[in-house]
């Protein structure tokens, strides 16, 4: 028998097995980081999901929803504001038009005071002194054309005051309004979101918890599988163990055995050892190949849970975002529209108080108006007495009295108008104060300190989702690489089957050498399960020694206690 030959293949299969034991240490210790990482991050995403169902995201929910409510009263106040300017702004420019209207009866008045002076002189002749009249209404006219051109311009200035706050306040409706508008409408569908995406968040953790068993069972099955490594080695060392046997039988009982029954002896035992390590290595490469499976689909898991997050908690353009930083973002802006929305009624409220301020100024610009044409029409009255008792010589100058007392009437009517039209104005101008400065009044209703105390909210909401998704978008891909590239690295079984298959190659080349052509008997079978049957603790080695000696379950299986002992140890 070729000793030396069983030894050399004895060797090179110790060799080959302390190796493969090298080769699957790194794996394992891999699958367990990876199983450790992949259930930390199972617990992160469902501890998120749960997150979008805690009382600060519903208090968030309510707190947004109160002040979207808030935005839409702020902007149809903007909108009333506006209309209201455009109403005083009309209502000034008819104040405008009736005063043009009483600066040209005053200029009459102007006219007459000269052509009486005239009247006056020829009636002088007559040994009556008008001069005091005609002094006094010549005084008159100026005081109240002064007092017209102050009203002038002090309703220009109203004016200009109006056309500013209306340019103002248009120009807020075209830009910030307009824009405030639309983000209240963002806000509106992020209400929506939120609701959306804790649905979704509740989806996920029963996703997560479904991944989870998902992940749980194919670590438990790539464990199964790491452990044919093991398996594999103790069936090889079982070959080797019969094989070294053979190889230096002296102090065993197999030197006992007469030349001939040593002969078939090995004849059988190298035909076994050579069925062994065929299944072994069929079994090997199989379990390794399934074993990459796993780690290929364990790196899917670890994807798969990115997936999930990125898809209950990511932002509505990708690239990374979170969508409450979305909300965060919106609801700042908002904050900047409504601080831009206050400067603006802060505008107008000062702008309206100045507009109130020049119309009560007309209003006493208008009282001294009366009163001059008060002293005017007393004074034509006398002057038109005056000048009937005179004759024919007062005529002309009763004439002039008369249009003076008839510019007086005028005068009140216009003057009355003017009153009217000031104090309609003054009352929408007083209107408008009141309503700014009840909607400026600084209340926890407002929808800004509303927004303002939601931020804080958002804030912590959003920094311990950030947190938490950069954890998953480092740990997710960093695990994928790993376990895809460590299921791409696994490549010693095919080495392991080369060399097995070689090993029993020689094996059966032994074998040839020691077959004479006679047909094994039953003591070569007893003499074979001696050799073999203690060192077999696997039901594989022992069905396979089944099928070769052909008799059934003859080969015993191990005891209980035995088996569960090596299960222990093995599994």
């Amino acid at each position: 028998m070729n000793a030396a030959g069983l030894k050399t293949v004895e060797r090179s299969l110790g060799e080959l097995t302390s190796q493969a034991e090298r080769e699957f240490v790194p794996v394992g210790a891999l699958l367990g980081d990876a199983a450790r990482s992949i259930s930390v991050m199972g617990d992160v995403l469902a501890r998120l999901g749960r997150t979008l169902h805690g009382d600060d995201a519903l208090r968030s929910v309510t707190a947004l929803n109160q002040a979207v409510s808030g935005i839409a009263d702020l902007d149809a106040g903007a909108q009333g504001h506006d209309e209201a300017l455009t109403r005083l702004a009309a209502e000034s420019t008819e104040i405008s038009w009736n005063l043009e209207m009483l600066r040209r009866i005053v200029a009459e008045i102007t006219a007459l005071a000269i052509n009486g002076k005239i009247q006056a002189a020829l009636v002088a002749t007559a040994g009556v002194d008008f001069t005091v009249f005609t002094a006094e209404i010549g005084r008159l006219g100026i005081l109240a054309g002064q007092q017209i051109e102050q009203a002038v311009a002090r309703l220009s200035a109203v004016r200009n005051s109006i056309a500013t706050a209306v340019n103002a306040e248009e120009a807020f409706l075209r830009n910030e309004a307009g824009e405030l508008r639309h983000i209240r409408a963002r806000i509106d569908e992020n209400i929506a979101l939120m609701v959306d995406r804790a649905r979704r968040a509740a989806h996920s953790i029963d996703a997560v918890e479904s991944k989870s068993r998902q992940v749980s069972d194919r670590i438990a099955r790539t464990i199964g599988e790491l452990q044919i490594n093991d398996i594999t080695c103790q069936r090889i060392e079982h070959v080797r163990l019969a094989l070294r046997g053979l190889a230096e039988p002296a102090g065993s009982w197999l030197s006992e055995l007469d030349s001939e029954r040593f002969r078939r002896l090995a004849l059988a035992t190298c035909r076994l050892q050579r069925v062994q390590l065929e299944e072994a290595v069929k079994d090997y490469v199989a379990e390794i190949d399934a074993l990459a499976g796993n780690l290929r689909g364990l790196s899917g898991d670890a994807g798969d849970l990115l997936r999930e997050a990125d898809h209950a908690f990511g932002g509505s353009h990708g690239g990374g975002g979170l969508f409450l930083t979305e909300i965060q973002n919106d609801v700042s802006r908002a904050v900047t529209l409504l601080d831009a929305y206050d400067s603006a009624e802060d505008r107008t409220r000062t702008m309206i108080g100045t507009v109130s301020q020049g119309f009560v100024a007309m209003s006493s610009d208008l009282k001294a108006i009366r009163s001059i044409d008060a002293d005017m029409r007393v004074m034509g009255l006398n002057a038109t007495l005056k000048c009937g008792r005179l004759g024919n010589a007062g005529q002309a100058l009763g004439v002039v009295a008369q249009e003076l007392r008839a510019c007086s009437r005028r005068t009140e009517d216009s003057s009355k108008t003017i009153g009217d039209l000031l104090k309609r104005a003054l009352e929408m101008a007083s209107q408008l104060d009141r309503d700014t400065a009840l909607e400026s009044h600084d209340d926890s209703d407002s929808p800004a300190r509303i927004m303002t105390g939601c931020m804080a909210g958002l804030s912590q909401l959003s920094s311990a989702m950030s947190e938490a998704m950069d954890h998953l978008r480092r740990e997710a891909p960093a695990v994928a690489e790993r376990l895809s590239r460590s299921a791409g690295d696994i490549a010693f079984h095919h080495q392991l089957r080369y060399a097995c298959l070689q090993a029993a190659e020689t094996v059966a080349g032994i074998g040839v050498e020691l077959d004479d052509g006679t047909e094994l008997d039953e003591e070569d079978f007893d003499a074979l399960r001696r050799l073999v049957e203690s060192r077999y603790t696997m039901d594989s080695e022992r069905l396979i020694h089944q099928r070769f000696d052909g008799r059934g379950s003859s080969v015993a299986s191990a005891p209980a206690g035995e088996a569960a002992s090596l299960d222990d140890l093995f599994f």
